[in-house]
């Protein structure tokens, strides 16, 4: 038929070789899938194995590919490819790794003007406090340095750490360390006589509505389950445990039970508002992952598409180039015979 089909023919006379199939014309997999992928690329790069021997072999491979439909395992993981937006009830993280991890780097580096916001308003505020009664110095004295400390840390890591889901597990860290620090200080200042004011009522509410939004603010940046424990234990400790058998040193002019009952609703507050918060915004954010990971897969299959109609094109083209060659011989033949026989003829 006149065509050339080996490797060293195809490299004396490259016109007369059909083009060479694109890898997305034997292709069905889609970049985020799972396990069924590996199938679907193990059969791949058995078909382009044996196609490297012959480049009429690779067009017969895909050809085939692109007239018929993908395997089982190949339409799974287009169809089925979403990720498990399944939520831990306790500890509010999707169970999918990849997914956790994704929504900490997105919400890490989203929420850096809020945090720094919130910071700097929890400052301000004990800086205020102190004017309006210097009795709390000693409390300003202790939170004051420390939301400084967590506004130049913060801003530090989110400047210097590129890598956005290590930089919210390492200021989540520093976050704890920090509120344990602060929450330590301040029982030990209760346990000095004379150095921890008794507040009034409207001062102790203040100061528990700064803990529940602290744990607001906790969930709404998804700070791990042990890390809230933590900071829900110190908080709980630190300011419940003073004023009991007697003793007259508790936080609040109120004393026990009051004292407890204070910390107590703001932890149950906090964590309640926080909760139902975090569920608001992880599912808002799986559902649009889920949009753009549907966009990828059409933006996908359109491409492969495209790649395909090229193929084909390129294909019908040298297939008229070689029929064009081969006629074109024939007429040649024919008139050399016809040429031939009108000579003899003659003489």
């Amino acid at each position: 038929s006149g065509r050339v089909t080996s490797g060293a023919g195809c490299r004396t006379n490259p016109a007369a070789c059909p083009p060479s199939p694109p890898l997305a014309a034997m292709s069905r997999r889609v970049r985020f899938s799972g396990d069924a992928v590996g199938g679907c690329d193990r059969k791949v790069k058995k078909e382009l194995s044996n196609a490297s021997t012959s480049t009429a072999a690779a067009a017969a491979a895909a050809e085939g590919a692109s007239n018929n439909e993908p395997d089982e395992n190949c339409s799974s993981v287009l169809d089925d490819g979403t990720p498990d937006g399944t939520i831990h009830w306790l500890s509010m993280s999707f169970r999918d790794k990849s997914l956790e991890t994704e929504l900490r780097r997105r919400s890490w580096s989203d929420a850096y003007l809020l945090h720094q916001l919130a910071i700097v308003l929890m400052g301000a505020h004990h800086i205020a406090a102190v004017a309006h009664d210097s009795s709390l110095t000693p409390i300003s004295l202790i939170w004051a340095p420390l939301c400084v400390f967590q506004l130049l840390s913060r801003h530090t890591i989110h400047v210097h750490l590129a890598d956005q889901a290590r930089a919210h597990e390492l200021g989540s860290r520093i976050l704890t360390l920090l509120i344990v620090v602060g929450t330590s200080l301040q029982r030990l200042a209760l346990a000095v006589p004379g150095l921890h004011p008794q507040v009034a009522k409207d001062t102790a509410l203040a100061r528990s509505g700064e803990f529940a939004l602290l744990f607001i603010m906790l969930h709404l940046s998804h700070v791990g389950l042990a890390y809230r424990l933590v900071l829900h234990a110190c908080v709980t400790l630190s300011l419940a445990t003073s004023g009991w058998g007697g003793d007259s040193r508790g936080w609040t002019q109120l004393g026990q039970p009051f004292d407890t009952l204070y910390v107590v609703v703001a932890n149950v507050v906090g964590a309640a508002i926080g909760h139902c918060a975090e569920v608001i915004l992880r599912r808002a954010f799986f559902a649009r992952h889920v949009e753009r990971r549907r966009a990828d897969v059409v933006i996908e299959r359109l491409e492969r598409e495209k790649q395909r109609a090229q193929y084909d094109y390129e294909l019908l083209a040298h297939e008229i180039r070689r029929s064009t060659v081969t006629f074109s011989g024939y007429a040649s033949s024919a008139g050399a015979y016809s040429a031939g026989s009108t000579d003899a003829t003659d003489r």
